[in-house]
């Protein structure tokens, strides 16, 4: 038996086999994942791009490619593994997938283009660097559900605004025709 048939007949060692479940347990917690490139960064860069995230409900993180495409394999995130060359790290989505991305494109923005996006999925759909710049590009989910909300309330309202206008007139001719009628009768008298 050749050394690479060995390897292959192998159980994978448990720490591997950890951390494959590590991976796929925030896959699936997350509400996606984008994959970045992280060279060229500094360690301090790298920290202050963690904290940044962190404040925003995502987690950054360098992950062995290897053991992510199982992860990913797993999980159902199986596009994800033709971004999975060189190194990588990965953002783990909070419940809004907008605040993240936002950071992470204005962190490379500042930082000459550090770390470099490759790509990811959000909510299970697959996004290309271009779509992750505009995903970070629009308002954050309570944003937009306010949006909804309020655009939803608009014909509401001017129904409503429809339906009183008659009564709210019939109010006025009545208090007109008795203002009227009072000063007639205070004149009168």
């Amino acid at each position: 038996m050749s050394p690479r048939e060995e390897m292959k007949s192998r159980e994978p060692r448990p720490e591997k086999v950890e951390s494959v479940e590590a991976l796929l347990q925030r896959l699936k917690e997350s509400s996606g994942t984008l994959l970045t490139d992280y060279r060229g960064m500094t360690v301090k860069a790298m920290g202050e791009l963690r904290r940044a995230l962190r404040l925003r409900g995502a987690a950054y993180q360098v992950v062995k490619n290897t053991l992510m495409k199982r992860a990913a394999a797993e999980s159902g995130y199986e596009g994800l593994a033709e971004w999975l060359e060189g190194p990588t790290a990965a953002v783990f989505l909070g419940e809004d997938p907008v605040a993240p991305a936002k950071a992470l494109v204005d962190f490379a923005k500042a930082n000459a283009n550090l770390p470099a996006i490759k790509g990811g999925f959000v909510e299970g759909l697959k996004l290309s660097p271009g779509r992750v710049r505009e995903l970070a590009d629009l308002p954050p989910k309570d944003m937009l559900l306010a949006r909804l909300v309020g655009t939803l309330q608009a014909p509401m309202s001017g129904l409503l605004a429809t339906l009183q206008a008659p009564m709210a007139l019939l109010a006025a001719t009545l208090q007109g025709l008795s203002d009227k009628k009072s000063t007639t009768v205070s004149s009168g008298a």
